[in-house]
């Protein structure tokens, strides 16, 4: 049998390097434009390594008749350089996550049908997991448990993660998150075979061999993991150890995962979520600091004197005034020849802001709690809102408001 060439492709990036890729069908491939591919083929996502440093995403649709089409050639906006993994579904979710715990994740969408853009998500600071080397380490690449994580997409935001919780354990942890609400929807231990071989100082590798058709279950191959140098007075310690770091096992993992994210799947999840998720003193502090334009700055100040004047709907219409200004300005670039497609510009530090001054709690814990749902639905309904955004978790503030609409709003 023969293997013949028929299209090639030239990559934009000529001295990068691709960290990872991932191959849909075109019909699975939700987020592709219908007017940007063809219907038959197959979708590649391809993260990539810049010469500079700097991350993209790239995007090519592959079809018989076409040959290779780039559909984009997107920047991801973070900075990490050691990028442990990733992964991508078909819903156009994608996630990227570094050595330090730092778990970044965006939406592939298209706002005028025909050209894609990336849109960021909720950021996660993971914890408590054996891959993330140590806060005092002077040298975070000799950590031995380096290896020692593996993600999987399994349709829509959710990802299946496979790790070691911290300490001496010889069970991996397998937690089932919701990127887009940052929770943890369910999380079990499997102990590891009696064969492979996991020490303090002799870590292990985990990845996900890939998930069946019906998501019902994925392959874990558990192999050697990198392992530090070693000392001369090590040595013996090592041949003692090779002989059993050398075997690798294969376990299947079954699961069942919810065909769609939604609120109502996530309630309620937050408390079980925490232990995983590192308090985000960083991030609270950049967003306190500002993180938003002029305009949007405009309309935080004076939604936050309505509240304060206990004019709830001034603070609404404050907003919607913002929001129809907003809109008009991306209309017109949208209608511009030759532009990128625009959106409105809703970042996750400006939300996040917006959510602190509409769900605020009165000084005196006895007075009544002022509070109007409808901008909450408005961010909810763009899918802009996760639970952690909201001191104590988005669901407990709704409950109290009695906003029981938002509250199951999908």
């Amino acid at each position: 049998m023969d293997l013949n060439v028929q299209h090639s492709h030239q990559p934009s990036q000529e001295n990068g390097f691709t960290i990872k890729s991932f191959a849909f069908s075109r019909a699975s491939s939700h987020f592709v434009p219908q007017r940007a591919a063809p219907k038959q083929g197959a979708i590649l996502v391809s993260i990539i390594r810049t010469v500079d440093g700097a991350l993209r995403v790239q995007i090519l649709a592959v079809g018989d008749d076409q040959g290779i089409v780039t559909l984009g050639d997107l920047p991801v906006p973070i900075v990490k350089s050691d990028i442990v993994d990733s992964s991508c579904s078909g819903s156009g979710w994608i996630s990227i996550l570094a050595r330090t715990g730092e778990w970044s994740s965006f939406q592939l969408e298209s706002a005028d049908f025909t050209t894609l853009m990336l849109t960021p998500a909720t950021p996660l600071s993971l914890q408590n997991l054996s891959f993330i080397p140590p806060i005092q380490s002077s040298d975070p690449l000799s950590h031995p448990h380096l290896d020692e994580i593996s993600l999987l997409s399994v349709g829509s935001s959710h990802v299946l993660l496979a790790s070691f919780a911290v300490g001496p354990t010889h069970e991996i942890t397998l937690l089932l998150w919701d990127l887009q609400y940052s929770v943890v929807l369910a999380s079990h231990v499997i102990s590891i075979p009696s064969t492979v071989h996991r020490t303090k100082r002799h870590g292990i590798s985990l990845h996900f061999g890939g998930a069946g058709p019906d998501l019902s279950q994925a392959l874990l191959v558990l192999s050697p993991g990198s392992q530090p140098s070693l000392t001369n007075g090590d040595s013996g310690a090592r041949s003692a150890a090779d002989s059993a770091a050398q075997k690798s096992s294969v376990l299947v993992v079954p699961f069942s995962v919810p065909p769609t994210s939604t609120i109502a799947n996530a309630l309620g999840r937050a408390p079980a979520s925490n232990k995983w998720i590192a308090p985000s003193k960083s991030r609270d502090s950049q967003t306190s600091a500002g993180g938003v334009n002029d305009a949007q700055d405009k309309v935080l100040k004076a939604m936050s004197a309505a509240v304060d004047s206990k004019r709830i709907q001034g603070a609404d219409e404050a907003f919607f005034a913002w929001v129809s200004e907003a809109q008009a300005k991306v209309d017109s670039a949208n209608a511009a020849p030759k532009k990128l497609a625009a959106k409105l510009p809703l970042g996750h530090q400006f939300v996040k802001r917006v959510l602190e001054v509409v769900l605020r709690s009165p000084k005196n814990p006895d007075a009544d709690i002022l509070y109007s749902p409808k901008v909450v639905r408005y961010l909810l309904e763009k899918r802009l809102v996760s639970a952690g955004m909201v001191p104590g978790g988005l669901f407990s503030a709704l409950r109290l408001r009695k906003d029981w609409a938002s509250d199951c709003l999908r």
